[in-house]
């Protein structure tokens, strides 16, 4: 059984997100259900 990860799955394009930052050591994107609007 594999375990998947949402935010491995992100990174590697299989997942669909809105990013906002994505560099060598840092990847960023927006929250799907954010308690704030522009929430990161």
């Amino acid at each position: 059984m594999t375990v998947s990860c949402l935010f491995c799955s992100i990174i590697a394009g299989r997942t669909s997100a809105h990013v906002v930052l994505d560099e060598p050591e840092v990847f960023a994107f927006l929250d799907t259900r954010p308690v704030f609007k522009g929430h990161v």
